[in-house]
């Protein structure tokens, strides 16, 4: 049987020794921040068709087309980031974190889009800069 000598939270004390350390803390927490952005980055590929069917009415054909243009436009974001890298005068860390914000907000944005062209310029958007955040990624 395991002796646990922090018996307020009832964690090992080896694990509350690792914790206490700021630069373990800080490894910790970008690998739990990592979860939620890695799980939020591929919403939008899983369910934008989904929203163009149920809550859009567009055929079953177009929706395709959206997931292609959102594929489509993620590459040439990967293109135009590496593109981007290779410029002197350029920030990596701006751009992307630029963006990570970028795609946040587009993907906040979509639940008031209800028609199929907006659902295209979304997906050529968040395309271009999610490409452009896997790049840098």
């Amino acid at each position: 049987m395991r002796v646990y000598s922090h018996s307020l939270t009832g964690l090992p004390s080896t694990l509350v020794s690792v914790l206490l350390h700021a630069q373990t803390l800080t490894i910790f927490l970008n690998g739990v921040i990592g979860v939620f952005d890695r799980s939020g980055l591929y919403t939008p590929f899983v369910f934008v068709y989904e929203k163009a069917i149920s809550e859009v009415g567009v055929p079953t054909r177009d929706a395709s087309l959206i997931l292609s243009l959102l594929g489509i436009f993620n590459t040439l974001g990967r293109l135009i980031a590496g593109w981007l890298a290779d410029r002197p005068w350029a920030d990596s860390l701006i751009i992307y974190n630029s963006a990570a914000i970028l795609a946040g907000l587009l993907t906040c944005l979509v639940s008031v889009v209800f028609s199929f062209e907006l659902l295209c310029v979304y997906a050529a958007a968040f395309g271009i800069v999610i490409g452009s955040y896997h790049a840098y990624n």
